[in-house]
């Protein structure tokens, strides 16, 4: 069995694949470069033991696309690095990852930290956003540590021992357009399994920097709220519990629902510098109009709740 699967998920806008560029490898070592309805040229006498896989699916493809790295490592590999094509990696990153998972037997996933790319080069309030919003539960750690609820470990930093995946027969959930990174972690947690962010294993992540992409990508985190947060985790798929939770008492409460959100974003930032407090306004702003996707992802969905009912 060969040592570690990187699994590199292509997005569109990457136009050069120089991430395999700053990455030392062992032998042992395959890269696995999913491309989604894009072509990539790569020079194979420079970077060997790659394959590739070029898809084309239009519904919800990161979920299906992450599934399809795990049905390839299969009997075939020791662990599976998922990174993403818009990070740039530490160099040693495989291999921190590798010892880490020999340290911690009994641990299934391993993530390493993901700094925003406003910390390099600030750009604008919109890429500082995006990085705030999406980086908090991984930033870098003076040593390992156990990730505690709510907080989760996101794919584009993430290893699993194989061996967890085929046991308990765990895959990405495919019908999350986004939030199948805290999908599958939520899954592990429930067989009572640790997370863990390990420290010196880093990838910076080229965030958002327009307004359209940064504020598109926050509302499909609110339908996202709505399927795994609500529907699935918290009201376990009960019409009877969702129907006046999301009618009755979710508009009473939205407001402190959000402050408690804003409230679990920042306390990480802060910890590192105390003027990220003053980001509490802002971040309050996006969690509610995020909320507010969220209760219109209950509207579009209450008629299948109606149905699925009678």
């Amino acid at each position: 069995m060969k040592r570690v699967l990187v699994c590199i998920l292509n997005h569109k806008k990457t136009k050069k694949l120089n991430i395999l560029k700053n990455i030392n490898y062992n032998k042992k070592d395959n890269f696995l470069i999913i491309l989604d309805k894009i072509d990539l040229k790569l020079d194979k006498k420079k970077i060997k033991n790659v394959k590739i896989i070029r898809g084309n699916k239009k519904i919800n493809p990161v979920p299906f696309y992450r599934n399809l790295a795990i049905k390839y490592a299969k009997d075939k590999y020791e662990i599976l690095l998922f990174l993403d094509s818009d990070i740039i990696p530490s160099k040693n990153i495989i291999q921190k990852h590798y010892d880490a998972h020999i340290k911690y037997k009994k641990v299934p996933l391993i993530g390493g930290s993901v700094t925003p790319s406003f910390q390099i080069k600030y750009k604008n309030v919109w890429q500082f956003l995006d990085g705030v919003l999406s980086w908090f539960t991984s930033i870098e750690p003076a040593k390992d540590k156990f990730i505690p609820k709510p907080y989760h470990l996101p794919t584009c930093n993430l290893s699993i021992k194989n061996t967890y995946l085929k046991k308990y027969k765990i895959f990405f959930d495919e019908n999350l357009k986004t939030g199948e990174d805290v999908d599958l972690c939520n899954k592990f947690r429930s067989l009572q399994m640790k997370l863990i962010l390990i420290k010196n294993a880093d990838v910076t992540h080229i965030d958002r920097n327009s307004f359209i992409d940064f504020i598109k990508h926050q509302l499909n985190w609110g339908k996202h709220h709505y399927h795994l947060r609500y529907k699935k985790l918290f009201l376990r798929n009960n019409n009877f519990l969702i129907i006046p939770f999301f009618l009755f008492l979710y508009p009473v409460f939205i407001i402190i629902l959000n402050l408690i959100m804003t409230y679990l974003t920042l306390v990480p930032w802060i910890k590192k510098n105390f003027l990220y407090v003053l980001c509490f306004l802002p971040v309050f702003i996006v969690y509610f109009v995020k909320s507010l996707s969220t209760l219109f992802e209950f509207y579009k969905d209450l008629k299948n709740l109606f149905f699925f009912k009678l």
